[in-house]
């Protein structure tokens, strides 16, 4: 019965597996896509009207669905900009060319679709907002490209009045290329699919959309230019409404909204529809899962009342030498108890070489033992932390009822110290178990030295937050321990903060920018800035007169860290800081 059981259920578990594996591949596939729709709408209830325009067949951002509505992650985050505003909405989506034609002929507030650092420099009637989303800059073609030097001497499809991307191909090292425009990006990628043109520059987004609707299958992604931000774009004259639409979409970033809008819009080209709209669109589905998960429960109450005939897991564990080692590899110390009962059932043994070695209870207490005398003496002498659920008060019935609602296995990591009193990083894993002869609870506590690995794991999170906070191109990066006022350098020396903060600013910031600068050379200035935020910005401009950023992000696990960086943004902040 045991084998027959175990063997089915195996087979059982691993057609479950594949069949998962083939869903998930076909789901981000697209096999299931959805475009996503608008669900935010403008309000239109109030005095003033916000006059909008944007491309009408600019995927995801900003099109007409199939009811003749705009819609679009632009679309919809004009409506909630309007809302927050308290203007009437009036979203009018055209032709690229008649778009920027009613922008600069003043018919026009804001025009969406800008990607800073192209269209605000080719056009002197538009300034770039804030970013709302960022994207790369690819070519598309029917052949890959090695590098942006191969593209010298071909032909690009391009968008009407779209010079932006010109300026990216030289900045790219590309000077010699010949150009034809198209009134829509559709367009475009037909004349590369049908060898009239090379390639076309489009955001990846924008680009795969259009591939996916078109259906064509020769043009695909070759080369990343450069990352870019697509932003709002409005009258540089205007600056009380720049001011005003800067100040929500900062709020938007805040709270959520922008990242909800991003991931609905943006995000599910590449990962596919959500698993919710799958199921709504085949019916079928719900069916097939329910019977799977029926049989599979089926099974899983056969193996399981075939389980409960076996010993308890700490008496299997000492007859089964080989599944000790397996069990104990790299902890150092175990220790089995009746938490019903409250008792040490067996010594507190050493772990050699994987193997379990009695060495009897040398932890300065009498027996008989108790498992909340043992637990006590171990809390009071060797536990370091703030873990409240290791307090000793209560913590057999803190057990009990973790045993109650279902949870076998208790991991915990804390910091301890080690036989050798060293203090270590330390994982306490506690397998609860009922006692078939007298229906107790029985534990088994095995301690584990995870120093090492709680090193690399807090390595990794603080390298991973790194790199999703501070840009690329940073000239300088300090990193701050705010409670010893000190700062690592890039040759791995560490020294005063203060001193290594004030030599730099004051050999790169312009003199009249030192002052606000200067505000950050103590540990106070660093926290007056941050406040409740775990990040700020400030610009200003170096001694060649250039625009640049300084970045404090804060990071680690206890919150007293901080990263500084120093950027060069000229091209970015002259066209929001100037409005050119």
């Amino acid at each position: 019965m045991k084998t027959s059981v175990g063997k089915v259920f195996i087979a059982a578990n691993i057609i479950y597996i594949l069949l998962i594996a083939a869903f998930a591949f076909l789901w981000k596939h697209g096999s299931f896509d959805a475009d996503p729709v608008s669900e935010i709408r403008a309000e239109n209830r109030f005095s003033q009207t916000l006059t909008v325009v944007a491309d009408n067949d600019y995927r995801p951002y900003s099109f007409i669905n199939e009811e003749g509505s705009p819609d679009g992650h632009d679309a919809e985050l004009a409506a909630e900009l309007a809302n927050r505003l308290g203007m009437n909405l009036r979203l009018t989506l055209t032709g690229w060319s008649e778009a920027l034609e009613m922008m600069e002929n003043g018919k026009a507030d804001i025009i969406m679709g800008i990607e800073m650092l192209v269209d605000d420099k080719a056009h002197s009637f538009i300034s770039a907002t804030v970013p709302i989303s960022s994207d790369s800059l690819t070519v598309f073609s029917r052949k890959p490209f090695g590098d942006t030097f191969s593209l010298n001497g071909l032909t690009m499809a391009e968008l009407e009045n779209n010079e932006g991307r010109e300026e990216v191909l030289r900045s790219c090292g590309v000077r010699d290329v010949r150009h034809t425009a198209y009134p829509t990006y559709q367009e475009a990628v037909k004349a590369v699919s049908e060898g009239k043109n090379d390639f076309v520059v489009m955001r990846y987004v924008t680009g795969m959309q259009i591939l996916k609707e078109t259906g064509v299958k020769n043009v695909r992604p070759s080369l990343a230019l450069t990352g870019n931000y697509m932003c709002f774009g409005i009258d540089p004259a205007n600056e009380e409404l720049m001011a005003v639409v800067n100040a929500e979409l900062e709020r938007m970033f805040s709270d959520g909204t922008l990242k909800k809008l991003n991931e609905k819009w943006l995000e599910s080209i590449v990962s596919g529809q959500p698993l919710k709209g799958v199921f709504a669109y085949y019916p079928w589905l719900y069916f097939a899962a329910g019977a799977m998960a029926l049989f599979y429960l089926f099974l899983l109450n056969l193996l399981l009342t075939e389980k409960n005939r076996q010993k308890i897991l700490a008496r299997s564990m000492r007859r089964d030498s080989n599944y000790q080692r397996a069990l104990f590899y790299g902890s150092y110390a175990f220790v089995e108890c009746n938490i019903t009962q409250n008792t040490v059932e067996g010594e507190y043994s050493e772990i050699n070489n994987g193997v379990p070695v009695p060495a009897g209870y040398k932890l300065g207490i009498r027996p008989p033992y108790s498992f909340t005398e043992l637990f006590e003496w171990w809390y009071d002498k060797l536990y370091i932390g703030s873990e409240p659920f290791l307090e000793p008060e209560g913590i057999r019935e803190r057990l009990l009822a973790r045993f109650e609602e279902g949870q076998r296995l208790l991991t915990l990591t804390c910091s301890a110290r080690n036989p050798s009193m060293e203090i270590r990083h330390q994982q306490i894993s506690l397998h609860l178990s009922r006692d078939n002869s007298s229906k107790d609870i029985i534990g088994l506590c095995i301690i584990k030295d995870v120093t090492k690995e709680e090193k690399e794991r807090t390595s990794m999170e603080i390298n991973q937050k790194l790199s999703r906070a501070l840009a690329r191109n940073y000239m300088k990066v300090f990193y701050i321990n705010l409670p010893n006022n000190s700062v690592a350098l890039a040759d791995g020396s560490i020294t005063a903060y203060p001193a290594a903060f004030r030599e730099y600013v004051t050999e790169t910031a312009d003199p009249d920018d030192l002052p606000k600068l200067m505000r950050l050379d103590s540990t106070e200035g660093i926290e007056a800035a941050l406040k409740e935020k775990d990040s700020a910005v400030i610009m200003f401009k170096n001694k060649d007169k250039k625009y640049c950023s300084l970045r404090m992000v804060r990071t680690g696990e206890n919150e007293h860290t901080v990263v500084m960086g120093f950027a060069e943004r000229d091209r970015e902040a002259k066209g929001i800081t100037e409005g050119k």
